[in-house]
């Protein structure tokens, strides 16, 4: 069966008051993100109705952020710039009646140890996350790390293509390499303070060498391990 549009379907559509433009267009995309957010908001809206969160607890938040600066734009490249990987958490406990902000660095390792936690079930030895303040703590005082690996390119058990963050107290470092963009055998490193320079603006990998290496040593130590599952 075939299903034509009125002008057919040559990868383009109208915008409300005629304008045609590709459907991969910006402003498609968000209309179909707004679609999604409506939809959820009912979604919500449908538990509080039927009674339902009562005994729901309801996390809201998302695997990445978009980018639309730099002269990027979505969320499908080896980055890790702050508009992509700061992105909104909100847990809403059963009845809770009074807003709590928490400020501690997190991480989408940390959901499923939260909601067994305050499910009343087991954390198994093996999750990477950790239980979010203040569902067991009033805030992760202890220093933590967070950091996330992107790999594109696998040849033979071998990491050709990757890149990888670490964010550390206030630094944040990256690590590209073997994308076409970068010259064979190079790779691209960055040291950034996101205290002092929340836009990621001043590169501090050669001012901060020590600072660097050491947080792009881990990297590769991680980069090391996860090649092994590849083997």
């Amino acid at each position: 069966m075939k299903i034509y549009t009125r002008f057919g379907d040559k990868g383009q559509t109208r915008l409300f008051g005629g304008t045609v433009v590709d459907k991969d267009h910006l402003r498609i995309q968000v209309y179909g993100t707004l679609d999604e957010l409506n939809s959820v908001i009912g979604l919500a809206l449908s538990f509080e109705h039927d009674g339902l969160l009562e005994n729901t607890w309801i996390l809201l938040t998302s695997d990445h952020g978009e980018m639309f600066e730099r002269g990027i734009w979505g969320h499908s490249v080896p980055l890790f710039y702050q508009p992509l990987i700061k992105i909104p958490m909100v847990v809403f406990p059963p009845g809770q009646e009074k807003r709590i902000d928490v400020y501690d660095k997190t991480s989408a390792e940390d959901v499923l140890p939260t909601l067994l936690h305050v499910t009343g079930l087991d954390v198994p030895s093996w999750t990477d996350g950790v239980v979010l303040p203040p569902f067991d703590r009033p805030t992760l005082k202890e220093a933590r790390d967070i950091s996330t690996v992107q790999v594109d390119e696998i040849v033979d058990g071998e990491i050709k293509a990757a890149s990888a963050m670490l964010v550390r107290g206030n630094y944040k470092a990256t690590w590209l390499f073997g994308y076409d963009e970068i010259e064979a055998g190079d790779e691209i490193i960055e040291l950034y303070d996101l205290e002092t320079d929340p836009e990621e603006l001043n590169d501090l990998s050669v001012e901060k060498k020590d600072t660097a290496d050491e947080m792009i040593g881990v990297l590769r130590s991680k980069m090391d391990e996860l090649e092994q599952t590849y083997r």
